[in-house]
């Protein structure tokens, strides 16, 4: 059986199978009387089920130890007052728990795991929110032994507060819940707590006994609420504006400051990349016919492209490091001052916008680097591979009987070729030549002429 199913069968019995005049409670240990009617073995069979200690008495009674209980997160107890004593066992587990209250009003009350019971869940969050106050030194400035707050304040002086652990009209709080967990949002800004202590004395609530002003205190804790944000909001507004504001004017300038070094490292390397890769490809073009050379200059190019790589990382880095400074930024003025946020969204909007367009500019500078320097390994392999280039010797041949004078600036002795640097061969006896007498041939340097094998003479 599951909890509830043994919890609904013990109230079965305590309903119909006991003689309700005979019941007996210290708080904790529990006795009555079986009716006659009933099978007493059955119930101890049940009981002992449930509880650790189940005496069996004479006279057909039975007595139980309430504390006791062998299911996990159940608690009994006898009526309200014991329920409340006992307030430490179930305050960490109160929500995932079964509480049954035997006698309170001449009735049961029973709340259920996960289920709510107005009663017994207004005396939880009403001891929740004194232990919460207590544990707050901005609110009770001073620490008491007593039952009690005491609040410092700068209208009303020492304002004391008193409150009631067994305090019988938590029924009368309507939204408490509502009002405690709203209560502990607000409190995280300082400032709050201060105008929240003034508005307690405004409220009038020194006029009621020490001992009830906690109760008072409750019952007009909504209002205390929205008079104090009110009181918040229009401090913020009226005295803190101009500071706030220029706090972020500064805040503002540095930004966009960090913005433009950026920008500015980022436009060296506009520039140079374009600059570097013309470079790069003019000096690897004058020699493509050196494969060593050409290898080497694409080794060089490949440390600029790694370095380049670095420096456009330590610029994402620095953006990231700026784009998470002005989120916190921007979430510290929106969740503290909302009201003074709007007239800063623009202003945050223009730099996400930039700050995106700078990263997406660095997305674009590392895929242009790489790309050249795929391009320039490609021109590389190609060069190397597929146009190995030899110099090619050009020849001519020259029958020498057909040359009448010969000028030869240098000759190397070959009695096969002439190795000539330059020379000039002249024919007076062109058929072709009617006005002019004679035709000179001049041929560039660096050219081989075969000589039909005359042995020649420097």
């Amino acid at each position: 059986m599951n909890n509830k199913s043994l919890i609904e069968r013990f109230i079965t019995i305590i309903e119909n199978d006991i003689d309700k005049s005979s019941i007996e409670c210290n708080g904790k240990d529990f006795t009555f009387k079986v009716n006659d009617s009933s099978s007493k073995e059955d119930i101890l069979l049940f009981l002992n089920d449930l509880f650790v200690n189940v005496e069996d008495l004479l006279a057909n009674k039975i007595s139980l130890n309430l504390e006791k209980v062998k299911i996990e997160n159940a608690f009994f107890f006898f009526d309200f007052k014991s329920f409340q004593s006992g307030y430490l066992s179930y305050k960490n587990v109160f929500d995932d728990s079964d509480i049954v209250i035997l006698k309170t009003n001449n009735k049961l009350e029973i709340k259920y795991k996960n289920e709510e019971n107005i009663l017994l869940q207004n005396y939880n969050i009403y001891r929740k929110t004194i232990d919460y106050l207590n544990g707050n030194p901005l609110f009770a400035s001073i620490p008491t032994t007593t039952n009690e707050f005491l609040l410092i304040t700068k209208e009303f002086g020492f304002i004391h507060i008193g409150y009631n652990l067994h305090e019988d009209r938590t029924k009368d709080f309507e939204t408490l819940k509502q009002d405690f967990e709203r209560l502990k949002l607000l409190f995280e800004k300082k400032e709050f707590i201060q105008f929240f202590k003034e508005n307690i004395g405004n409220i009038g609530i020194h006029q009621h006994d020490i001992k009830d002003r906690f109760y008072y205190f409750l019952k007009n804790l909504n209002s205390l609420l929205n008079l104090s944000e009110k009181d918040l909001d229009n401090y913020i507004l009226e005295f803190s504006f101009e500071k706030i504001k220029s706090k972020f004017k500064d805040e503002r300038n540095k930004y966009f400051e960090g913005l433009e070094k950026n920008i500015e490292l980022i436009s060296k390397q506009v520039v140079s990349f374009p600059l570097t890769f013309a470079a790069t490809a003019f000096a690897s073009y004058q020699v493509k016919d050196k494969s060593l050379i050409l290898f080497l200059i694409f080794i060089a190019y490949l440390l600029y492209t790694i370095i380049a790589f670095r420096i456009l990382k330590i610029t994402s880095y620095n953006i990231e490091c700026l784009e998470f400074d002005i989120e916190k930024e921007e979430e510290s003025i929106k969740n503290n001052y909302s009201k003074v946020y709007e007239e800063f969204k623009t202003d945050f909007d223009k730099i996400n916008r930039k700050t995106k367009k700078i990263k997406d500019l660095l997305l674009y500078l590392k895929a242009i680097l790489l790309s050249m320097l795929f391009l320039f390994f490609g021109y590389v392999i190609y060069q190397i591979v597929f146009f190995k280039a030899d110099k090619q010797k050009e020849m001519i041949s020259i029958p020498i009987d057909k040359v009448n004078f010969i000028q030869v600036d240098s000759v190397n002795n070959n009695y096969n070729n002439l190795n000539v640097k330059s020379i000039r061969l002249t024919n007076h006896n062109t058929k072709d030549s009617v006005n002019n007498p004679s035709e000179e041939i001049k041929i560039g340097s660096n050219k081989n002429i075969k000589t039909n094998k005359l042995p020649l003479k420097k």
